[in-house]
């Protein structure tokens, strides 16, 4: 999507504009699974719901996701969808890792018991988890991950294997 502000965000307009723009881009009839990524305050979420059940309806969209929203959102996304008889999102993507697992708090209970898959990003963190950090070097990640918290100095030995320790490279074999 674009940074301008009237080209971006999960609007009715919005929406359908960019999954007939990647149709053709993809020279296909349908997509397979639209996720929406993040809550958008600005715009109804009845809306979106609302778009997203027309998409799969006109058969441009065979299933829905969401991604990156807190449980509250997307419980308050899921009851609206049971409400109106909309269609329902089947996958969650979500950020899941040794060293990021709030997943586990509340959200996996949730999807679980609203039968949706959860799908994860960033298992290795961003490289943190396979060693290609080294002891007390800034992360260099993706700033949406270094700023999630998830990631704090190193203590001697952390994510790096004894191999990448004795070479000194701070990578695992």
């Amino acid at each position: 999507m674009s940074e301008n502000f009237n080209r971006s965000g999960a609007t009715r307009v919005n929406i359908m504009r960019e999954v007939e723009g990647s149709l053709r881009r993809l020279q296909t009839d349908y997509i397979d699974l639209y996720q929406v990524h993040g809550w958008d305050s600005n715009t109804p979420l009845e809306e979106t719901l609302r778009t997203l059940d027309d998409l799969v309806r006109q058969g441009k969209v065979r299933y829905i996701g969401l991604s990156n929203l807190m449980s509250w959102q997307a419980a308050t996304a899921v009851m609206l969808q049971e409400h109106l008889g909309l269609e329902k999102y089947v996958t969650a993507q979500m950020y899941y890792s040794l060293v990021g697992r709030s997943l586990e708090y509340e959200f996996q209970s949730f999807a679980e018991y609203h039968n949706i898959g959860i799908l994860v990003w960033s298992p290795l963190a961003g490289g943190f988890l396979s060693g290609k950090y080294r002891p007390h070097q800034p992360c260099a990640c993706r700033h949406t991950l270094r700023r999630s918290g998830q990631f704090r100095a190193l203590r001697k030995g952390d994510g790096l294997s004894r191999r990448g320790r004795a070479e000194g490279s701070g990578r695992t074999a």
